[in-house]
């Protein structure tokens, strides 16, 4: 496997070809040339999972928006790490329960263009994991998986001593196809981690669109029980939630499980002890 966290993704002249007037492509060349070379890191995996999950790449746009003003600051200092580009977080106009982190430039889009983050409307587009996130360190892998379960992942816990860890998203209906690859590349990237999930199932809620048509919902779950948590444990020691909220409580769940299971076992207290 190639260590795609010391791969160039866009060069100069990668950059330059993506003007029709060459010229003004060399000119913002020269303006950014501390962009060059464009390399996989893990905070540029981190950014594209924050995208995939509740932002979005349009044309001359990128925007992140959560209800945690922390999130979206976060995801700004990212940003700024990389691009040196100051960037506006703000209300949403719309909503007053919503932050929102904007950067306007069609030279920046340009860059997440060419690395494969999802463009548009996501629930209408097909698109799957960057190839460079696919096959990168476990350090990149593992900031992506944080982001967009922090965005798209919950988590819950039942009587009989069950966590779940659910990951559902929704998708035009004829997309569903691309959604469930983009799924199984998912739980490939969890596999790597020795993390196993339940395979893609369709959830029974539906949108209806302002078109008139429906979007669907698929997702996997990762579970844990009192026989069994070594995947719910797994996630918690190898990727984890950067959500303090979501991190605490999964943290709360597994000590749930794990002291069940040295209930049923009183001869061992290993289970304690992997928590730290």
């Amino acid at each position: 496997m190639l260590n795609m966290s010391s791969v160039t993704l866009v060069t100069r002249e990668k950059f330059i070809d993506t003007y029709g007037n060459k010229k003004l492509g060399e000119f913002y060349a020269k303006k950014y040339s501390y962009l060059f070379p464009f390399n996989a890191t893990p905070t540029l995996s981190a950014i594209t999972g924050d995208i995939t999950g509740d932002g979005h790449f349009g044309k001359g746009i990128i925007q992140f928006i959560s209800k945690k003003r922390k999130r979206v600051l976060m995801f700004a200092e990212d940003f700024y790490r990389i691009f040196k580009y100051k960037t506006q977080i703000r209300k949403s106009p719309s909503n007053p329960n919503v932050w929102e982190c904007i950067i306007g430039g069609n030279t920046i889009c340009r860059f997440f263009k060419l690395i494969e983050v999802p463009f548009g409307n996501k629930t209408n587009n097909s698109f799957l994991i960057p190839y460079w996130i696919l096959n990168g360190s476990d350090e990149i892998k593992k900031k992506y998986l944080q982001r967009l379960f922090d965005c798209e992942g919950s988590i819950t816990f039942q009587k009989n001593k069950r966590a779940l860890i659910k990951f559902c998203m929704f998708k035009e209906m004829g997309k569903k196809e691309n959604l469930q690859n983009f799924l199984n590349q998912l739980r490939g990237l969890l596999q790597s981690f020795d993390i196993n999930t339940t395979n893609v199932f369709q959830n029974t809620r539906t949108n209806l669109r302002k078109d008139g048509s429906k979007s669907i919902c698929l997702g996997f779950e990762i579970q844990g029980n009192s026989k069994n948590y070594m995947n719910i444990l797994n996630f918690y020691k190898k990727i984890n939630f950067e959500s303090t909220i979501k991190s605490e409580k999964l943290k709360k769940y597994l000590g749930y499980i794990i002291k069940a299971s040295d209930d049923q076992c009183p001869c061992s207290d290993t289970g304690k002890a992997q928590l730290g």
